[in-house]
């Protein structure tokens, strides 16, 4: 199965961000993104997931306006 990003609770009331495969009825984490305090830092760290999960790199993104 191709890796997908979920959602855990941690002991510390956090909620951890990670991409993870499914191998043979496994889980397997292949990246701890981080954990978040807040909704706030939940959607920042989802969207990195999103973005490391589909090879989009922060450096690849064009912000110019083109001129």
């Amino acid at each position: 199965m191709s890796p997908f990003v979920r959602t855990v609770k941690t002991g510390s009331g956090s909620t951890a961000v990670q991409i993870v495969e499914k191998r043979n009825g496994r889980c397997r984490i292949v990246e701890h993104v981080g954990s978040a305090r807040d909704d706030a830092e939940l959607a920042v760290l989802m969207s990195q997931a999103r973005q490391r999960l589909h090879g989009v790199q922060d450096d690849m993104l064009d912000f110019t306006d083109g001129d």
